[in-house]
């Protein structure tokens, strides 16, 4: 009888694992905001028609951005669910990036058919896809409690105001202010139908401290430098907008 009992509470446990595995949500995750770096320069254009930024678009011939969110949303994913299943996409698509404001909308059927293919080959219950978001500039200073910037941030780049004295965040010295950024935007899509569940924002940013006492910030800041403080807010923008995302309620 004992024997009977201690076969019969293991059959639970695997058929209550199993169980737990079959219910277990799956996700796709998606990023669609390293295509192109955008450096946004402050002109002091103030009482005139010109806009009082200027912006600059670079392509980006390479996905290392996009691993480097679709990696730190994962591990969001993870963190918020730990039993759910992920599998990180990665594509090139031109359609799904210059459409990617209407990513599912009915009208858009060129994008909605690349991304049924994609879950075609990699079916999940739900599709997570980083999008570029655009929003006003707000540039946090360092140990001060306010935020500088004028004019529009969208997706992934740099914030220059060569007019602010870097001194001025207490810890810097030298001339112009330099700030990566990552405006992010994460939608939760229904794998089956291609609805909008919800959606998450989330902007980054981090200011480049320069000791020097008479260059240019832009100028003495190496491109490792730049690269790694641009790795830095992408990362963060995509962990916590997917972990926004996916909290309950």
């Amino acid at each position: 009888m004992k024997r009977f009992i201690s076969t019969l509470f293991v059959l639970m446990v695997v058929f209550s694992l199993a169980h737990a595995q079959n219910a277990a949500p799956s996700y796709a995750v998606l990023s669609l905001i390293g295509d192109q770096l955008s450096t946004v320069i402050y002109t002091g254009q103030t009482g005139t028609q010109m806009p009082p930024t200027k912006k600059l678009v670079e392509p980006i011939n390479s996905t290392a951005f996009e691993d480097i969110a679709v990696v730190a949303a994962g591990d969001a994913i993870t963190a918020t669910q730990p039993v759910a299943v992920k599998n990180l996409l990665s594509t090139k698509n031109p359609n799904l990036y210059k459409l990617q404001d209407k990513l599912v909308d009915s009208g858009n059927e060129a994008a909605r058919e690349s991304i049924r293919a994609m879950l075609k080959e990699t079916p999940a219950d739900y599709l997570i896809v980083l999008t570029k978001y655009r929003g006003d500039a707000k540039i946090d200073l360092p140990l001060q409690n306010k935020t500088t910037g004028s004019g529009k941030l969208e997706g992934i780049g740099f914030y220059l105001d060569p007019l602010k004295k870097a001194r001025a965040l207490q810890d810097g010295r030298g001339k112009g202010l330099v700030a990566s950024y990552a405006y992010v935007k994460a939608l939760l899509i229904d794998a089956k139908t291609l609805q909008v569940v919800r959606d998450q924002v989330s902007t980054r940013n981090d200011v480049t401290i320069n000791l020097t006492t008479s260059f240019d910030t832009w100028d003495v800041t190496t491109p490792e430098q730049k690269n790694e403080a641009l790795q830095k807010v992408v990362r963060a923008a995509a962990d916590d907008s997917v972990r926004k995302l996916l909290q309950p309620g």
